[in-house]
């Protein structure tokens, strides 16, 4: 092999390496990227689904047919001097406030990830919430009709229409999962739907 034949061969040689050296180095770049957008999947995948189970619980919470201990011994507070016939009325408006505060402050967790998760998915994410949402919009319309029933200052007859409202809806406050329950039956519909595509997401690879 002469001279020339050994620096045409050399080229060809040194050629190869860099286009190798290229392709694994564009492989490595690829590969990091992928496990990048897998990492922020799962992430947020999981903050997701965390606050899901932190919303359903204070959906319950809500929902709860009794009072905690806790609940009880907190001070009311009147405008005014309070009446004796106010008393349960105050206690009970004290109490859904309370709760509805948490659920609130939950709502308000869930979105802030969802508008990061609509951001890197798409809508389809979102849109599976607006069935949860609805339901909590029934749940505090209920609430406030059940607190009208029975607020001594409202007048007797218009406290009975509220009554005959409620009579007709279906028993929201209480989250036994009883059959024939439509708000918890279509409560965990929702949520099942939520976690099937949260799930999915924790495993992702792209």
């Amino acid at each position: 092999m002469d001279c020339l034949e050994f620096v045409g061969l050399s080229n060809i040689v040194i050629s190869l390496s860099a286009a190798g050296a290229t392709c694994i180095a564009g492989w490595g770049l690829k590969s990091w990227k992928d496990q990048k957008i897998w990492e922020i999947d799962h992430e947020l995948a999981r903050r997701v689904l965390m606050n899901l189970y932190l919303y359903s619980d204070a959906i319950k919470n809500v929902r709860h047919p009794f009072i905690l201990t806790e609940e009880m011994s907190a001070p009311l507070e009147s405008k005014g001097k309070m009446k004796i016939e106010h008393i349960p009325f105050l206690r009970s408006k004290m109490l859904y406030e309370n709760r509805l505060k948490n659920l609130h402050n939950v709502r308000t967790n869930i979105y802030v990830d969802l508008n990061e998760a609509t951001a890197i998915w798409g809508p389809t994410i979102a849109e599976k919430f607006k069935p949860l949402f609805r339901l909590q919009t029934h749940l505090e319309s209920h609430i406030r009709m059940y607190s009208s029933s029975i607020d001594p200052d409202i007048p007797d007859d218009k406290r009975e229409k509220y009554h005959e409202l409620l009579d007709g809806r279906p028993d929201i406050l209480s989250y036994f999962p009883e059959e024939g329950n439509t708000f918890t039956s279509q409560f965990i519909s929702a949520m099942e739907n939520l976690e099937e595509d949260l799930r999915s997401r924790l495993g992702r690879r792209v």
